[in-house]
This record gives structure tokens, sequence and C-alpha cells, in this order.
């Protein structure tokens, strides 16, 4: 088991994601298999302290073709002979440190920046909202040391009349006994006045502060918290801030709908794809170079497994994916009723595919039906006319089709009517083989 391996996968992702938030600057240690590295270049990970790893800075040398050349630095190891890309700090003072290659350690960054006089390190939420910090702990200290320094909002007391430094000093420490600490906040203190006193001797206090809500700072505090809360990309309504707002006036309450809007986590998806990306480019498809695989989280929301299925079926009505893909993509095994369907592999949703190939099949099979009794008749036809010719068939009059010999009384009248005639208005004598009517 290598030094340092994290037992479990949930405690490396509590400690990656802690050092992106504070520091944004994320390294991971992976080994190698030493028996076969080719076939198996990663057999654990874990997660390192990203204070202690630094980048490697090079020599400048020039440019060619648009690229950089560095310096390649001479290392210290002799156990391999590919280029070092960051150390780790040993002590202190620097002057001890541990090298590694690209491939035994990996960083990442969430927020990187262009400035060149920060060496390609990220720019952490923590030092974006730092002056907020200060301002939201120096205001909480403020706050705070009315409760065990003094009870009483900073002024002045004027003592009027004749007193002696001695009488000072013992009004003073008498005047810290009597109101200092916790639990001495609301008491009152009382002063006795020397007998013989004049009118207009005695004690006065003169507050600096007009009132404890100028001390206590009640809406610069609230947008402290704000300013926080943006840098993270959390809404106040998920971590309750937004109810001690100074500005919201009453029964000003948001609808439910609103309220279920805004308190979607903003700030867990970027930071959960990060991490997703980061791992599956830097361990998954080391492991499977064929990018067959990768490490995709779920459950991020409520309505996470919905939209999936929407754009699933969105692709599949685009046309740009089938009911195959999908399932495939998903490592799921298809059923064995939808398996062998051509709609599986039809660039539509199964069951639109299914209809449309269904309809066609049908509609393929009337036209076929169609134009073999239309072939059927039309042979029918061309036998009948075939024995007609030939003086096989007999003439048929009106009546039932093929039925010789049918003669109704209304042939017959129009066979009286019609001189030297027969029903058909032709000669009378009939011809061979046929019958008169």
């Amino acid at each position: 088991m290598p030094v340092g391996w994290q037992p479990g996968f949930d405690q490396f992702l509590r400690l990656i994601t802690r050092d992106a938030l504070t520091l944004d600057w994320v390294a991971v240690r992976t080994w190698e298999s030493a028996r076969d590295p080719k076939k198996y270049p990663i057999v654990s990970f874990a997660a390192e302290d990203a204070g202690k790893i630094r980048r490697l800075r090079r020599e400048y040398i020039n440019i060619v073709n648009n690229v950089a050349l560095t310096k390649p630095r001479e290392p210290d190891r002799t156990n391999t002979h590919k280029e070092i890309v960051t150390v780790k700090i040993i002590d202190s003072g620097g002057s001890k440190v541990e090298e590694y290659t690209k491939k035994e350690l990996f960083v990442g960054s969430r927020r990187p920046r262009t400035d060149a006089s920060v060496f390609g390190y990220g720019y952490s939420e923590l030092e974006e909202v730092v002056n907020v910090a200060l301002g939201w702990t120096n205001a909480l200290k403020h706050n705070t040391s009315r409760f065990y320094l003094n009870s009483l909002p900073r002024g002045v007391f004027e003592i009027v009349g004749q007193m002696t430094g001695q009488q000072t000093q013992a009004f003073q420490l008498q005047f810290q006994e009597m109101l200092q600490g916790v639990g001495k906040n609301w008491r009152i203190p009382v002063f006795s006045v020397p007998p013989g006193a004049s009118a207009g001797q005695g004690i006065n206090f003169k507050p600096f502060d007009m009132s404890p809500h100028d001390m206590e700072f009640s809406q610069f505090l609230f947008i402290l918290g704000l300013l926080v809360h943006c840098a993270y990309h959390i809404h106040p309504d998920e971590t309750g801030y937004s109810a001690a707002s100074p500005f919201r006036p009453p029964l000003s309450e948001a609808s439910p709908e609103a309220n279920l809007k805004n308190s979607m986590d903003t700030g867990l998806r970027p930071l959960v794809l990060w991490i997703e990306d980061l791992l599956n480019r830097n361990i998954i498809w080391r492991m499977f170079p064929s990018r067959r695989y990768k490490l995709e989280f779920v459950g991020l929301g409520d309505w996470d497994e919905m939209l999936d299925t929407q754009m699933r079926q969105a692709r599949m009505t685009a046309g740009i994916s089938t009911p195959r893909m999908e399932w495939n993509e998903l490592d799921i095994d298809m059923p064995a009723e939808i398996k062998n369907h051509p709609a599986a592999d039809f660039p539509l949703p199964f069951a639109e595919g299914y209809q449309l190939l269904e309809g066609a099949k049908q509609q393929e099979q009337a036209q076929n039906q169609q134009q073999e009794a239309h072939e059927a008749q039309m042979e029918h036809m061309g036998a009948q006319t075939e024995m007609m010719k030939q003086g096989k068939m007999p003439a048929m009059t009106s009546g039932q089709p093929g039925q010789a010999g049918s003669e109704s009384p209304a042939n017959r009248q129009a066979a009286q009517k019609v001189p030297g005639g027969n029903s058909y208005g032709g000669p009378t004598t009939p011809k061979p083989g046929s019958q008169r009517f």
C-alpha cells in the first residue's frame, strides 16, 4: 500500500473539494504498476497537500514557432529520465523537495488566471472575499466586545466638581468592577455625591454613539454576507440568510415557485462538473485511452434525471442519435423485445420509430394486396376475353354475370320490340354455341 494512500473515494472527494474551495489548487498523486506500467498506468491514487505543491519554474530560452522554449531542469532523482513538472516542499524553508513527473502527480485549478505574476495558480473564492471576511471579522469583534469589555456605548464621563487624582482613580476602578463582564451588562451604576456638594456637581456621561444600532452595522453585515454568497454562487435562500435581510419589507414573501427556483444550488453543479473533468482526464482516460468509460456524478438535483431524459429524447428527435446509441451510452443492456427491432437503429425515439416503421409496413402490405387484387382481376378479364374469342364462353345478358340462360321478362319485352333482332338488337339467327333468349 503506498504511503499517504487515502481509504475510500468519499474521503478523497472531501479532501480535493476543500483544497479547491480554499486554495483553488488541487494535487493528486498517482502510482503505476511496477510489473506492467503500460497495461496498468494507474493502480492507486491519493490526494496530496496542495499547499506544499509548487509548479516548477524553468528558465526561458527563446520562442520558436510561437512556442516558448525553456531550459530543462536537472533532476535530483536518478530513477527516472522523464521531465520533472512539480515539486513538493518538505521543510518550511523550501531547501528540501520531492520531485514528480506529469504521470506521477497532476494538479488542477477551477479558476485559472492569465496573470503572469501568479505563475499559473488559480484564484480561489476565499482570496476574492478576503477583504469581505476581514470586514466581517472586525464587525463581529466590535459587536461582541461590548459584552466583555463594557456595557455602555462609547462616550466620555464628565466629573463636575473638585476631585483629586486618587478619587478619580478610585471611581474608575469602582466603575469597572460594577459593570465590566457579560454578567453585568445591564446593571445600573450608582455613585454617591460627597456631602456638602454644591449645585452642579456630580457625574455626567456623553456618548459618542447615538444608538446601539449604529454600532451593530446590521445593513453592513448583511451586505458582507451577500458578497460571500455571491462569490461561492450560493443563493441566500439556501442558507436562510435572506430571512435576516433588513431591506425586505413585511409581508413580502415570494411565491413557492420562486423559492424553489432560487433555492436550487448554483455553486455545486459547476464544482462537481469540474471534478468530473479533472478525474476523467487524468485518471479514467489514462486507464482507458479509448474513452469508452467516464466518471459521471448523478443525483445533483431533483430534476437531473428528467433533464437527462429530455436531452436524450431531443437528440433522438433531432436525428443525431438512436435508441441503441443512447442505451450504449448509459451502459445498460437493451430489452430483448427491442434489441433486434429495426426501430432501435432509427434516429427517433423508439416509440415514434416503431409506429413509423409499423405504419410504413402496413401501408406497404395494403399496396401489395391492392396490386395482387388488380393483377388477379386483370388475369380473370383476360381469360374471359380469350374464351369469348375462342367461342367457348356463352355470351352474357343482363342478370348476374357468368350465368348463361338467364332470361327476364324485360329481356323478352325488349326482344319483341326490336323487329328482327334479339335483346341486343342483333340478328335473330343465333351463332353456333350460343343460346337464344
